[in-house]
């Protein structure tokens, strides 16, 4: 019959108190990065709903001028791919 080893305790260290972190804390000084910092930006009028709006559809409109429409799109595949199929001849 086998016998097993004694089992250790698990080891507790002490937990330091409270006024020792206090201690090592008060000797850490800790400044913010400026460059991280960003200055606070103050618009003289409150930004609206309408105002929102208005530049999104701004911005939909000056990505629309650089592409094609869905259907020219659509007709440039197809003659691609019937160039592809039959040759040049269509």
């Amino acid at each position: 019959m086998t016998t097993l080893p004694p089992t250790k305790k698990p080891v507790s260290y002490p937990r330091p108190s409270n006024e020792k972190l206090e201690r090592q804390l008060s000797r850490v000084h800790i400044t913010p990065n400026p460059r991280r910092t960003e200055p606070v930006r103050e618009t003289k009028e409150p930004v609206t709903l309408a105002m929102i709006e208005a530049r999104e559809r701004q911005a939909r409109m000056q990505d629309r001028k650089g592409k094609k429409s869905a259907e020219d799109e659509l007709r440039e595949r197809v003659e691609l791919w019937l160039t592809g199929v039959f040759g040049d001849g269509v």
